[in-house]
């Protein structure tokens, strides 16, 4: 990545981040599995309801797939959410 940089030192992290994560991505995407995702996107798509489950670091991938499939199919929920009349104060 080749850009004029009037910050130096800190755009030099921004550049090196950038590129780490462009190599996380064709990492991520030079390991997946055509036929597993879409052996996955068929379960999902003809399943009864879907629940999302997810802890700690991945309490944030949960939500965000639980708001995804949300989108484009019904009854879809991620488990482990307190309703609010289940809340303690």
């Amino acid at each position: 990545m080749t850009t004029p940089s009037a910050g130096g030192a800190e755009v030099e992290v921004f550049e090196r981040l950038a590129r780490e994560t462009a190599a996380n991505v064709d990492g991520f995407l030079g390991q997946l599995d055509g036929a597993s995702l879409k052996g996955a996107t068929a379960r999902l798509a003809s399943a009864r309801r879907v629940r999302v489950h997810g802890v700690r670091q991945f309490h944030s991938l949960a939500s965000f797939l639980t708001y995804c499939l949300g989108m484009v199919r019904s009854d879809v929920a991620r488990r482990g959410w307190a309703s609010p009349k289940r809340c303690h104060s």
